[in-house]
Order: C-alpha cells, then sequence, then structure tokens
C-alpha cells in the first residue's frame, strides 16, 4: 500500500513538470479572450483595449532597411533671357515645352512703355517637364535667348515620402482597427469616443496622403520657372530713370530761382527806387547851395 502511494505521488510530479513555464510577463490565450469578452461587464471595454497613442511607422507593416528605394528628387531651376526678336523668343520656348512632354503651370506677359513711349514687353512663365527630360528642356530654353542668368536648386525628398507613405498605411490599419471597435462596442460613450479617434484618424490621413501626392508630382516633373525681357528694356529704364532725376532736378532748381526770384523782388524795388531818390536828392542839393563868387 505504502508502495503505491509513493508512486501515485511520482507520477503526479513528474506530470506537473512535463508542462513548461510561460515566459516571464506573458500571459495564456484563454485569459486574452476572456477579457476581450468581458466588454460591458465590468472588464474592460473595448475602447480600453486600444493604445491612446497611435503604433509607430512600421509597426504594423515594417520595411526593411535594405528595402530598395527609388530617389526622388525635386529639381527647379531659373533662367532669365533677354532677346531682341520677343515672339520668337517666346515661340521657341513654347515649342520646346511641347517637345518634351511638359506644360505650362502658370505665365504672365506684360508690356511697358519707356520715357519716349516706346513699348517693351516681358514674359514670365513656370514650366513643368517630366524628370527624364528636364535637363534637355532648360537647354532649349536657355538656348531661345541671350543668356542673363541660370541657376538651379535641388531638394532630396526620398526619405520624407517613403516615411509618409509609411505613416499612410499605418492609419490605414488603425482606421480598419478602430470600424472593427465600432462594431463591437455596446456602450454609447465609447462609441463616441472611438468616432472621434476614427474622425481624427482620416484627417490624419487625407493630410499625409495630399503631402505624399505633392512630393511625388514635384519630383516626377521638374519645374522651370523662366523671365523673358526684350532687349533694351534696362537701359530704356535706366535711361528713362535718370532722364526723370534731370527733369526734377531742372524743375526744383527753377523753381528754387523763381522763389528767391519772388522773394527778393521788393528788396530790388526798393533799392532801385532808393537809388533814383539819391540821385533826385543830390541833383536837387546841388541848386541850392550857391557858388562862392556870388557871395557879395
Amino acid at each position: 500500500m505504502k508502495n503505491k502511494a509513493v508512486l501515485l505521488f511520482v507520477l503526479i510530479f513528474l506530470t506537473s513538470c512535463a508542462k513548461p513555464p510561460l515566459p516571464s510577463g506573458a500571459t495564456s490565450a484563454a485569459p486574452q479572450m476572456e477579457s476581450k469578452s468581458n466588454s460591458g461587464a465590468g472588464g474592460a471595454s473595448a475602447y480600453d483595449s486600444y493604445a491612446e497613442t497611435p503604433p509607430a511607422i512600421g509597426e504594423y507593416y515594417p520595411q526593411s532597411p535594405d528595402a530598395p528605394k527609388e530617389q526622388m528628387l525635386i529639381k527647379q531651376a531659373q533662367v532669365s533671357l533677354s532677346t531682341k526678336d520677343f515672339d520668337s523668343t517666346i515661340k521657341t520656348i513654347r515649342n520646346a515645352v511641347s517637345t518634351y512632354g511638359g506644360y505650362f503651370e502658370n505665365s504672365d506677359f506684360r508690356t511697358y512703355k519707356d520715357y519716349e513711349e516706346k513699348s517693351h514687353s516681358t514674359y514670365n512663365a513656370t514650366i513643368r517637364v517630366p524628370k527624364d527630360k528636364y535637363a534637355d528642356a532648360k537647354t532649349a530654353v536657355e538656348g531661345a535667348g541671350s543668356l542673363l542668368s541660370s541657376s538651379e536648386h535641388i531638394d532630396e525628398v526620398t526619405d520624407e515620402y517613403f516615411d509618409t507613405k509609411s505613416r499612410v498605411t499605418t492609419l490605414r490599419a488603425e482606421e480598419e482597427r478602430l470600424n472593427d471597435l465600432i462594431g463591437k462596442a455596446t456602450e454609447t460613450s465609447e462609441i463616441i469616443q472611438l468616432q472621434r479617434r476614427l474622425s481624427d484618424t482620416r484627417t490624419q490621413i487625407a493630410i499625409y496622403e495630399a503631402r505624399a501626392d505633392k512630393l511625388e508630382s514635384l519630383s516626377s516633373f521638374s519645374t522651370i520657372n523662366v523671365n523673358v525681357s526684350e532687349a533694351g528694356l534696362a537701359a530704356a529704364s535706366a535711361d528713362n530713370f535718370l532722364s526723370r532725376i534731370g527733369d526734377a532736378f531742372s524743375k526744383s532748381f527753377e523753381g528754387t530761382l523763381m522763389f528767391i526770384g519772388y522773394i527778393s523782388a521788393p528788396f530790388v524795388f526798393l533799392g532801385i527806387f532808393g537809388l533814383i531818390f539819391k540821385r533826385l536828392y543830390d541833383k536837387h542839393k546841388k541848386k541850392l547851395v550857391k557858388p562862392e563868387g556870388d557871395v557879395l
């Protein structure tokens, strides 16, 4: 009897040791399912089981750091031209844009008149061309007239673009999860909280998607800002400016002289009157004085 008891104790001990212990901090699957089914019954609610802080980028769909990324560059050029044949230069620019598959984002044509009433024209345009045609299109635009200046600015936005797209992916997963939680929620307060969070999430999605689309558009189509001025416009403007300064000075000088004349006129008149009076007085005085030989 005693041997049977010992054997039974050994079997029980071996059975308990056969089940491996759970890792530290882990819980069994059954309690997790039970805690999810306790919504509205004093346990954790559907909203409480959802983290307030949104998941980090790549948590749902992690991207390998070694994954190839297409380089995204935003290229912008500023070209200034001068031309004697204004219409021909504008035509050349338009043909270049058409040849290289671009388009005009905006354009502005203006005519000025100089001091001599001569007309001079200027033209400003923002051109968008495919990124692979950018260099050729820029060269063609620069050759449409006499090149005054040309500059280029390049922004590297590869990381920003892919981070933004990853954020959108994360927020889409968050949106889907919130929709599931709203479907499972039973209390009005929980539904209102979840819907508010869903609205904020969708707003963020719209913002990030708009930014990603903007970066994609700017990198896929490069920008050329071109300014064309008719030859002689700058010189005419300078002559016009100097002529106006000269005229203003001349008029100012004439006005000053006239002012001095108006102020000094009474004094000149008084001086002349004084001289005339003095001469008349001296003549009269000589007549009154008798010569010494006539005295008896």
